[in-house]
């Protein structure tokens, strides 16, 4: 319900639907919550125990240079690296087997691996055309780094290729990288490289001899590694990194392979008995586990 909220407030309040405003549809759910207290720009850096329960998180404000001491009962960790394992709380890190939990969908794991951080690219028209010159320090690319040997689609039928370095029908671009690296400790040096390619990809765009970027601009880039991009301090030009399972806690209830296909089995009120009983048998053991 929050979720159909925002968007509700979104399609109200910014009908065009530009990236730039879906940040402060957000925002303005949780300022209008009384109940919440919002602290922006504001890391956890430390927890306060209380024997094996987290009593307090002390936590530093980059822009108010303001130390916080946070107290309560209940804290969910929604950071994506896991920071409260300050806690001495079990957590995992990159991909398990597909053995473990009986993922059958999965052909490897056992590694370190994550999913990468990002960059994100969007042009802007404009009524004169302007030059652009990258930095000494990004890629070059030419027509080759942009040729696949077959069109790839996921949709039955038609055949499109995935790179379109050209902003016909298209002006939304995110370039991934690092899943490889740790996302965490790596972090500097991912940004890095994700600079480098995208100036390097919008070089090649815009001074292409076809013209395709004529009267267009480099409207803002943004860095990020949430699969599902939202896009705070655009205006600003900021860059906030955000992680998407690059640690996590371990205990409680989890939802496996067997669990989501059972469920999508039980998606309508036909839901055949004897998968109810199976599915009562797979929560009782996400309980335990």
């Amino acid at each position: 319900m929050m979720l159909e909220e925002m968007q509700m407030r979104n399609f109200r309040f910014n009908p065009l639907l530009r990236y730039t405003l879906w940040d402060d549809a957000i925002y303005s759910t949780v300022v209008m919550e009384p109940n919440i207290k919002l602290l922006l720009n504001t890391s956890v850096e430390d927890v306060v125990m209380d024997g094996d329960r987290i009593a307090a998180v002390k936590a530093w404000n980059i822009n108010a240079y303001t130390r916080y001491l946070i107290k309560g009962t209940i804290f969910a960790d929604c950071t994506g690296d896991g920071i409260l394992r300050l806690s001495g709380a079990k957590y995992r890190h990159g991909r398990e087997l597909p053995s473990e939990f009986d993922e059958t969908f999965l052909d490897e794991g056992g590694d370190a691996k994550t999913m990468g951080n990002s960059i994100l690219l969007q042009l802007r028209k404009t009524d004169e055309d302007h030059p652009f010159t990258a930095p000494e320090w990004a890629y070059h690319f030419t027509d080759d780094d942009f040729n696949y040997d077959k069109p790839k689609s996921t949709i039955p039928g038609v055949k499109f290729n995935y790179k379109k370095p050209y902003p016909k029908d298209n002006n939304f671009w995110w370039i991934e990288f690092g899943g490889n690296l740790n996302t965490i400790f790596d972090a500097n040096d991912i940004q890095y490289e994700l600079k480098r390619i995208a100036y390097g990809v919008w070089e090649y765009m815009k001074n292409n001899p076809d013209g395709r970027c004529k009267n267009y601009d480099l409207d803002w880039r943004r860095w990020t590694s949430l699969w599902l991009r939202k896009v705070p301090c655009v205006w600003r030009r900021c860059h906030v990194r955000r992680t998407s399972g690059s640690a996590r806690r371990v205990g409680g209830p989890g939802r496996r392979e067997h669990r989501l296909q059972l469920e999508k089995a039980c998606g309508t009120d036909r839901c055949p008995h004897h998968l109810r009983l199976r599915l009562q048998v797979q929560e009782q053991e996400d309980a335990q586990a």
